[in-house]
């Protein structure tokens, strides 16, 4: 539904920008590495970088941290994010691995005391409709494709048979 992870990261921090309780914090680490050179990365490292820390972390008063990783559906945690997530929640941290803002929106209702927002309705609606039509056209090009493979099997039957008679 989202073309990268990063449109979905987008959304999630709309939302909680609507829904997190007063004092709460969160913040983003750029551990997005890719194509910069291994000098570049290597001072990263020194500079106390993490390969697979979360996407998102959340600090809210009285509570324990609350760290989201974000993928698109059909993607996974990496090892690396695994390994960080045990050391987050050996650390008393709570973890969540989220595909969508509803994702994200259950997880955070089940451990705080959220901020009702009638735009949040709004999005989580917006969302599941987008997913819904999404998954109305990849269910009609399944059919079209299948339909389309049928069409010209018929046809290469028909084709062998004129061949085989003459």
């Amino acid at each position: 539904m989202y073309a990268k992870e990063s449109d979905l990261q987008v959304q999630v921090c709309n939302l909680l920008d609507l829904i997190l309780p007063d004092n709460s914090v969160y913040h983003h680490s750029p551990n997005e590495s890719q194509g910069n050179k291994p000098q570049f990365y290597k001072k990263l490292k020194r500079m106390g970088f993490k390969p697979g820390w979360c996407d998102l972390e959340i600090i809210t008063p009285g509570k324990p941290a609350i760290f989201i990783e974000l993928k698109r559906p059909g993607n996974y945690a990496t090892i690396n994010q695994k390994e960080v997530h045990t050391l987050l929640k050996s650390a008393g941290a709570l973890v969540f691995i989220c595909k969508s803002l509803k994702d994200v929106y259950e997880a955070l209702k089940s451990v705080l005391d959220l901020k009702r927002n009638a735009m949040v309705t709004a999005m989580l609606m917006h969302e599941e409709t987008m997913l819904n039509d999404l998954f109305q056209m990849r269910k009609n090009k399944k059919q079209k494709d299948v339909s389309w493979y049928q069409n010209n099997s018929r046809k290469r039957d028909r084709k062998k048979k004129e061949l085989s008679l003459s």
